[in-house]
């Protein structure tokens, strides 16, 4: 059991390590040596456990899911309503050092995706994911009243990840450096037009 843990252990730290030198260098810093190094252990010993680059980048994106996704999951059982979603949108937001870094990732896991097949199945299944919570969250707003039940669920799903992609490609890829107080300025007024409920009218 010990010697197995011990895998899994090393396993991560090269998944981390992956992660870190992509987030920094981008695509020309995923390099066996890089990796190892960050690591802190021998290319050999890397090699073992990822003998190629492409599956350390499926780990380097698989850590960044691992990052991210129980903070979702949490706040996702944790809130009902509006509250849910917003936080859960929050969550996906590049506001913190970190979420810039699984930004940073994202980006270019999306240029990978576009000619690689095994990362373009991978990335819908994270989009999959992705909008799945999203709908739960707002059907779960619908039933407590507090959106239209008429609203299609599926498309404002789409379109809140619509605004947090635009979002994070103005923050990481252009001079428009959102603040993390604009960012979830931008997501508190989307949610605050969401269609709401007609009222009955009183007797």
């Amino acid at each position: 059991m010990a010697k197995h843990a011990g895998h899994d252990e090393r396993r991560s730290a090269f998944a981390a390590a992956a992660f870190r030198a992509l987030a920094r260098e981008g695509i020309a810093g995923l390099t066996v040596r890089n990796v190892a190094r960050e690591a802190g252990f021998t290319t050999g010993a890397l090699v073992h456990y990822y003998p190629s680059k492409n599956q350390l980048f499926l780990a380097a994106s698989e850590h960044a899911a691992y990052v991210v996704r129980p903070r979702m999951e949490q706040d996702e059982v944790a809130y009902g309503g509006l509250e849910g979603l917003r936080r859960v949108i929050y969550d996906a937001l590049p506001t913190t050092a970190e979420a810039r870094d699984l930004w940073s990732v994202w980006l270019v896991f999306w240029d990978r995706a576009k000619t690689d097949p095994v990362i373009g199945a991978l990335a819908q299944e994270r989009y999959s994911e992705w909008h799945g919570r999203l709908e739960r969250l707002i059907r779960r707003a619908q039933d407590d009243g507090l959106i239209a039940q008429t609203a299609d669920a599926g498309l404002l799903a789409q379109m809140a990840i619509v605004l947090v992609d635009g979002i994070a490609i103005q923050t990481l890829r252009t001079s428009a450096r959102l603040s993390a107080k604009r960012q979830r300025a931008m997501i508190d007024t989307w949610i605050a037009n969401l269609p709401a409920p007609k009222r009955r009218p009183q007797a």
